[in-house]
């Protein structure tokens, strides 16, 4: 049985059918599907390339300005989604040459672009709608 079952007995004696019927839509409509930590990640990194219009930023070296964007962007989008990713974590997940410091200072740019550049700040609320529509709002609480 899903929550939406177990609601749905628990408020059937108390509702209508009708009541009933729209209630259990609603909290069908809210129902998360949690993701594995791999699955975040690569859902990260596809948005983050959907977004960007670059998908090879990942293990690129380059310090191209659209390059170092995406991989600060993804850096800062995954150290947020999700809790238990450490600094040196989000590091690993790109170049070997990449440390915690790398994630760190990925973070701390993104905050003060968010904080004075408009397009940035537009680029990282679409990017945490999108990753809400998937269920994950620790971008979008960290805002």
């Amino acid at each position: 049985m899903n929550v939406t079952e177990d609601f749905k007995t628990l408020l059937a004696p108390h509702f209508s059918p009708e009541m009933l019927a729209v209630s259990v839509e609603y909290l069908r409509k809210d129902e998360t599907h949690e993701l594995s930590p791999p699955e975040i990640i690569e859902l990260i990194f596809k948005v983050v390339g959907d977004i960007t219009g670059l998908r090879d930023f990942r293990k690129c070296k380059t310090r191209k300005a659209d390059f170092v964007f995406s991989r600060q962007l993804a850096m800062f989008t995954l150290y947020n989604s999700v809790p238990h990713f450490s600094y040196q974590y989000v590091a690993n997940l790109f170049t070997p040459q990449f440390d915690h410091a790398t994630t760190v200072h990925a973070c701390k740019s993104m905050e003060a672009r968010y904080s004075t550049n408009k397009a940035t700040r537009e680029t990282i609320n679409d990017l945490a709608n999108i990753l809400a529509e998937y269920g994950l709002y620790g971008l979008q609480n960290r805002l």
